[in-house]
């Protein structure tokens, strides 16, 4: 996580900065949750074909928003979230997606960490 500047004019850029990486963040948590609904949605079509798309569509959103770092803490708990689908699925992957997810939180746990002097 960047350091907040001294000056008001790097305040600003900093401020675009945390603003830009706070709203990407919550257009990838829309994705997967738009994506999480569509897989979801009785009302839709649900051949084998169209539920495996739906699948890697909700598996491949949810990669992009674990794999972005948070720059706040409550965006700790929306992976969470990700973790917490992906721990209550029963399906037997190979791909390691469990170790991924706990790792892209403990590396936000550690910068949060870090970044924090009283810690």
């Amino acid at each position: 996580m960047r350091e907040a500047p001294e000056s008001d004019a790097a305040l600003s850029a900093f401020d675009a900065y945390a603003h830009a990486k706070r709203d990407r963040f919550k257009e990838l948590y829309g994705d997967w949750l738009k994506a999480r609904a569509a897989y979801h949605d009785p009302s839709l079509e649900s051949t084998d074909a169209v539920m495996d798309a739906r699948s890697d569509a909700m598996d491949a959103a949810a990669r992009r928003l674990l794999a972005t770092p948070s720059v706040v803490g409550w965006m700790i708990f929306k992976k969470f979230e990700v973790f917490d689908e992906w721990l209550s699925c029963d399906d037997k992957w190979t791909d390691n997606r469990l170790v991924f997810a706990a790792g892209c939180i403990k590396a936000d746990l550690l910068r949060f960490v870090k970044d924090d002097p009283d810690a």
